[in-house]
């Protein structure tokens, strides 16, 4: 236990040791300052990052995108840490230990977030706080984190703080007291032990150590001490917990970087492979797939995992990133309680007011969700203590425009009496039951517990229609065999499509949706200032290593024949790359227009550096990251063109490129819109189903990208939240 302690103090006190020692003081911080993490180990694997990166060129302004580059690099985990003293990979592992985690080898191929199970089988989201079955943060417990009531989390009961004196000689006594009255289970903790402790108003350490206090939520202590016999001037510790709010679409879930990739088979294949320049179908080789059991079907726990499936969220994203990064800057006196309700999929409409169809349908799960709770109100009923209890449901006000797309759509429709649209399978009812919905949206009501601090928001892509639009500049629709005419609109049914004057008359109705959204922020989520509304905009993935625009071809996308880009070239078809460039432009214009008309804080400061970094971007020298053909193997034989996507495939290694291409997706999620763990064997040579298969994430940003877009997004949320504080503004 003392070990353990140990471990945990040097991880929540990185940044005091830094600190020069010449008059003695009392400093201190806050253990465990990102809250949604609940073991000590994971929160190290940050620490550790952030602290390394501290002395990199431009850290202040891309301090994300410094920690994401050591955390996917092999050689840093290898290398000797100057905070642990050791190396990154022995010091996770040996506190994972302590945790009674399994302290597996760390494989960088997995990336970071793999190492949130705590055994092979386990859920991603059991080392968090969000309760994946229940779609809530009730519940959760964490020794380290001090939270252990049901709604713990959201409300905190106390925090742990580590107190030091700076400038103390070792091997001198250092005594520290509070000169607060305590409140019965409070003060500083008997062996800094956070369990089964005694707790004490003063305490004697050796001035080299470190003291755990446990201090009540909202709660000033006066602590004042003496180092060798000095006097040392009192210190206020009072710590600022504040709450993070995350909603939006796939650019804010993660989507396109499952916490844990999904696992290939080593040898066996499906066929055919797609030529990379002429499309033609290649019999004789076989690309990729799941690793499979002997009868040919998908092996059980092979699929992608992710924070939440529902969703496609995970830790990779730059809201959550950005979070993390607001919790470990500054003076370190603040905690951040991050909850996230983003969604790959949503839109103003359903998503944020109306049920979600997930993208995916989990069988067997508590409750059975597909259709999923419009995230301002479960927003709401996490903010008013009602998650996870009898549903307080009220009517919000429908605004829309006339002639919005989900009035005419859907509304008019359920109006009319038809309940087809949105329908849920049997196995998966809608939420709140059955498939109800409703003209005007129904959200939870509550009386909140506190304020919200910060929402960061990224919505209005899928209100425009930009999936569709990906799908019309690459879906090839000249399809010359029978078989593939048949097969396209299947393809083009689930992926959708749009013409870019469908996408503009989309945009033109976004003032009705933000408008109503504005009103729900003030009126729902109880934020009067909107300024603290912190919304990103949409970077393009159009551009190549030199800012050209991507040319025509299948590079990239030869994992179905359906795929041909339309490069700024082609005339045929509903767009080509340059025009949908064009109205992404519009988009982020408009949205802009909308932030300042509602009084948000819009970023878009990302912008011009993922001119370099589209989705045909690459660069010579650099390994498999780089390659855009899909791996192959020809029939009767063992060994892997291109690389071997079992081991070789590092979907979080550093790349020109920051955005998922669709071979990308076929390797690293192998989509299934119904259950994943649990697939009848395949049709092999089905152009749909490999079509299907890449619907996982394509044209959404990296791991890179998203840490790209957190730098932007922390710099605009440091302004509101960490004013004032040394080195936490990045200007």
């Amino acid at each position: 236990m003392r070990g353990f302690c140990h471990l945990v103090l040097q991880a929540a006190a990185i940044f005091l040791i830094a600190l020069p020692s010449h008059a003695a003081e009392i400093i201190w911080t806050v253990d465990q300052p990102f809250r949604f993490l609940r073991f000590s180990s994971d929160h190290l694997v940050h620490e550790m990052a952030f602290e390394d990166a501290r002395s990199s060129p431009g850290f202040r302004k891309h301090r994300v995108s410094a920690m994401e580059e050591r955390l996917n690099s092999g050689a840093w985990w290898a290398s000797p840490s100057a905070f642990a003293g050791t190396t990154p990979k022995a010091a996770v592992e040996a506190l994972r230990s302590l945790e009674a985690r399994k302290p597996e080898r760390f494989d960088v191929r997995l990336g970071w977030s793999s190492l949130l199970r705590s055994y092979e089988q386990a859920r991603v989201s059991d080392a968090t706080c969000w309760n994946v079955a229940r779609q809530d943060f009730m519940d959760c417990k964490s020794d380290t984190g001090g939270i252990d009531t049901r709604n713990g989390y959201i409300v905190p009961r106390h925090h742990f703080v580590t107190v030091r004196i700076a400038g103390g000689l070792a091997g001198q006594d250092c005594r520290l007291l509070i000169e607060t009255p305590l409140q019965p289970g409070y003060g500083f903790l008997e062996e800094n032990r956070k369990t089964r402790s005694r707790e004490m108003a003063e305490t004697i350490i050796d001035c080299s150590n470190e003291a755990v206090l446990r201090i009540p939520y909202e709660t000033r202590f006066t602590v004042s001490g003496e180092a060798g016999g000095t006097p040392l001037d009192p210190v206020e510790i009072e710590v600022r917990d504040l709450m993070i709010a995350s909603l939006g679409d796939s650019f804010a879930s993660g989507e396109g970087n499952p916490d844990l990739p999904a696992v290939l088979d080593e040898q066996r294949t499906i066929r055919p492979r797609y030529d990379e320049t002429t499309g033609a179908r290649l019999a004789n080789y076989g690309v990729p797939r799941r690793k499979s059991r002997p009868d040919g079907s998908i092996a059980p726990f092979s699929s992608a995992r992710w924070l939440d499936r529902r969703c496609h969220r995970s830790m990779y994203s730059a809201h959550t990133r950005a979070a993390i990064a607001l919790a470990l800057s500054g003076d370190r006196h603040h905690a951040i309680t991050y909850a996230s309700y983003a969604c790959s999929g949503a839109e103003i409409t359903d998503g944020l007011f109306w049920p979600q169809d997930g993208r995916e349908c989990i069988a067997g799960s508590a409750r059975n969700f597909r259709h999923m709770e419009p995230q301002i109100g479960a927003l709401v009923g996490a903010m008013g203590g009602t998650s996870g209890g009898p549903l307080k449901l009220a009517y919000f006000a429908n605004t829309l425009e006339n002639g919005d797309p989900y009035t005419r759509e859907v509304l008019d429709k359920i109006g009319r009496g038809t309940v087809a649209i949105r329908k849920a399978r049997g196995l998966c009812p809608a939420w709140p039951g059955g498939n109800r919905l409703n003209q005007q949206p129904i959200l939870q009501r509550a009386s909140f517990k506190r304020d919200i601090d910060l929402l960061l928001l990224g919505i209005g892509g899928n209100d425009m229609g930009f999936s569709k639009l990906v799908t019309s500049i690459v879906l090839n629709s000249g399809m010359t065999d029978i078989f593939g005419d048949l097969m396209a609109p299947v393809y083009a049914m689930a992926a959708g499509g749009i013409s870019l004057t469908e996408a503009r008359s989309n945009i033109d109705k976004l003032d009705g949706r933000y408008s109503m959204l504005a009103k729900a922020i003030d009126q729902k989520l109880e934020m009067e200032d909107p300024s603290k509304v912190v919304l990103t905009g949409y970077p393009s993935p159009v551009f190549d290593a030199n800012q050209r625009y991507c040319k025509s071809g299948r590079k990239g996308m030869n994992a179905s024949r359906f795929f041909t880009l339309a490069g700024p070239e082609q005339t045929r078809g509903k767009a080509n790359i340059k025009q949908a460039n064009a109205v992404l432009d519009e988009l982020n214009s408009k949205i802009r227009r909308l932030a300042n008309s509602h009084g948000f804080t819009f970023v878009d400061s990302h912008f011009e550096r993922f001119k370099k970094h589209g989705i045909c971007a690459t660069t010579a020298g650099r390994r498999n990251a780089e390659k855009l053909d899909l791996p192959h193997m020809k029939a009767g034989t063992s060994n892997w063109a291109v690389f071997n996507p079992a081991t070789n495939f590092y979907p979080y290694a550093k790349r020109q490129r920051w955005f998922r291409t669709f071979n990308d997706s076929l390797m690293l999620m192998y989509h299934y819109k119904a259950n994943a763990y649990e697939e009848k064997p395949v049709d092999q040579g089905n152009p749909v189903f490999l079509a299907l298969r890449t619907l996982g994430g394509p044209v959404h940003p990296t791991a890179e990208g998203h840490a790209a877009m957190a730098d932007a997004i922390y710099c605009a949320a440091a302004k509101k939240l960490l004013a004032g504080q040394k080195d936490a503004l990045c200007d």
